[in-house]
C-alpha cells in the first residue's frame, strides 16, 4: 500500500526523471525502466502503465524544450529517451558572448584614450 504511493507531483516526478539521466552513465532511459525505478518495490501494474504514461507526457516536453530526444534501445521496440542536456547551448551562448565582448574591448581599444573631456 504506502510503497505504491509516492509523491504525485508532476513537478517532483519531473525533476527526479531528469535526475535518472543525470545519474545513468548510458545516458538512454527507458520510460519502463524509469517508472519501475521511480515507484521502488512497488509491483502494480496498474500504477506501473500510469506511471509510465506520466512520463511519457513528461518525455515529450523535456523533448520540445531538446532537453533530452526519442531513440530505441538495442533490444526492445519500446521507446527510450537519450540525454541531450544544456551543454550545446551553454557552449554557444559562451561563444556568443565571447566574441561580443571581444568585439567591445576592440572598440575599447581604439577610442582614444583619456576619455570623454579629457
Amino acid at each position: 500500500g504506502g510503497d505504491c504511493r509516492r509523491e504525485k507531483s508532476l513537478g517532483l516526478l519531473s525533476q527526479k526523471f531528469v535526475q535518472l539521466f543525470l545519474v545513468s552513465r548510458a545516458r538512454v532511459v527507458s520510460l519502463e525502466s524509469a517508472a519501475r525505478t521511480l515507484l521502488g518495490s512497488c509491483e502494480d501494474q496498474a500504477k506501473l502503465k500510469t506511471k509510465v504514461r506520466r512520463l511519457y507526457d513528461i518525455a515529450n516536453i523535456l523533448s520540445s524544450l531538446r532537453l533530452i530526444e526519442k531513440t530505441h534501445l538495442a533490444d526492445s521496440r519500446k521507446p527510450a529517451f537519450r540525454w541531450l542536456g544544456v551543454e550545446k547551448e551553454l557552449a554557444a551562448a559562451a561563444a556568443v558572448n565571447a566574441t561580443a565582448l571581444a568585439t567591445s574591448a576592440a572598440t575599447l581599444e581604439r577610442q582614444p584614450h583619456g576619455g570623454p573631456g579629457a
